[in-house]
């Protein structure tokens, strides 16, 4: 079985300067591939322009750009509540800057997987940061965001770095829960030809060909095959068969 590729995964999280984008402007993006270690970012103020006036200030349109255009060919997007706020957000200052906005690309929304399969106090990313033990969220007071918005370069430092925690918990957060998520997006690509037999046993989570038979599951016309993806522990259907 060749693999010639695996899907690429990329989590991502928004700064802004308020919750709705009529009235408020994004201040920087975070975002890394799943299988990287490297954080990418934009930021408002990496522009020459920026601070001469007070609308150069509010012109997000470069940093909006940069993450649609970041975002564009992967295969699966992963954020947190990102579905309720972060791609609304963003599509909706792209279309203001009449740019195009993202192309349609399935989205895990991390807080949505908490909400539905775990049992905890909180779906906020800080409390599922801190119940899976990894990266912690930092925080800025409100005289520090309103220090941000109106450019401050120290603020907006210790700002980035409160961005990328934020990536970095979503990331573990989404690792943590992957083997609840059901029916996730398919995040393989294989050699033309492939046996349709094979593909049974491909995750689509991980594309790892690691995949053993967990039983039979049956509904009223098909018995479907139970696997689980031994990489990334992932439940998922197999093969179905029809029954009579």
């Amino acid at each position: 079985m060749e693999l010639l590729k695996k899907g690429r995964i990329v989590v991502y999280d928004i700064e802004t300067t308020d919750f709705k984008a009529d009235f408020g402007h994004m201040l920087m993006w975070a975002a890394k591939d799943i299988d990287s270690d490297y954080v990418y970012y934009d930021r408002i103020d990496d522009n020459e322009d920026y601070g001469e006036t007070p609308e150069s200030m509010m012109d997000d349109s470069h940093i909006v750009r940069s993450l649609i255009d970041f975002l564009t060919g992967a295969d699966i997007q992963v954020g947190h509540y990102a579905s309720g706020f972060d791609l609304k957000f963003m599509n909706t200052r792209a279309i203001k800057h009449d740019i195009p906005p993202l192309q349609p690309i399935p989205m895990i929304d991390t807080w949505r997987v908490l909400k539905d399969n775990l049992a905890l106090r909180s779906n906020s990313l800080k409390n599922g940061a801190e119940f899976f033990g990894g990266p912690q969220k930092g925080g800025l007071s409100k005289s520090q965001w309103a220090l941000a918005i109106h450019g401050h370069k120290t603020t907006l430092n210790d700002m980035l770095d409160y961005n990328i925690d934020d990536v970095l918990a979503t990331e573990n957060v989404y690792l943590k829960t992957r083997p609840l998520i059901k029916n996730h997006p398919f995040a393989g690509a294989f050699s033309a030809g492939l046996a349709d037999e094979a593909w049974s046993y491909v995750c689509p989570a991980c594309a790892s060909t690691t995949v053993q038979r967990r039983g039979v599951r049956r509904t009223r016309c098909f018995a479907i095959r139970r696997l689980q993806c031994q990489s990334c522990g992932l439940w998922f259907d197999g093969r179905r068969s029809k029954i009579g």
